[in-house]
């Protein structure tokens, strides 16, 4: 295929994709609303767990942080040594701004991606 003929193969197959994806996204929504109504039943009539022919539900609890104060939580880590509590991973909008200015942090490189971008219209 030519060039013209692979754009237009591209753009047809992100018609597609766009088409499916709205599909995709109203049967998600409804499989939410009757997930939610799914918990309150359960909630509300005490069962922990349910099920048929080899499908169950359970209803789990699992603890998340939630940050109130980033220095405390920056002086604790760093008094501690529990650097494991923090993602390590670099902001990227962060670094590529520093890498406009000439400044690249210590022990930073930079990775260049190549891709290709397309626009309708």
């Amino acid at each position: 295929m030519n060039l013209k003929e692979l754009l237009e193969k591209k753009q047809e197959l992100d018609q597609k994709i766009k088409e499916k994806n709205l599909e995709v996204r109203s049967i998600k929504e409804e499989a939410q609303q009757v997930e939610s109504e799914l918990f309150e039943k359960m909630s509300r009539e005490g069962i922990e767990k349910t099920g048929i022919d080899g499908y169950s539900v359970r209803i789990t609890r699992d603890i998340f942080p939630q940050v109130e104060d980033w220095d405390t939580v920056f002086n604790y880590v760093k008094k501690n040594n529990m650097f494991n509590l923090l993602y390590k991973r670099i902001n990227s909008v962060a670094f590529r701004e520093l890498v406009d200015n000439g400044k690249i942090p210590e022990g930073i490189k930079s990775n260049i991606v190549e891709k290709l971008s397309f626009r309708n219209g």
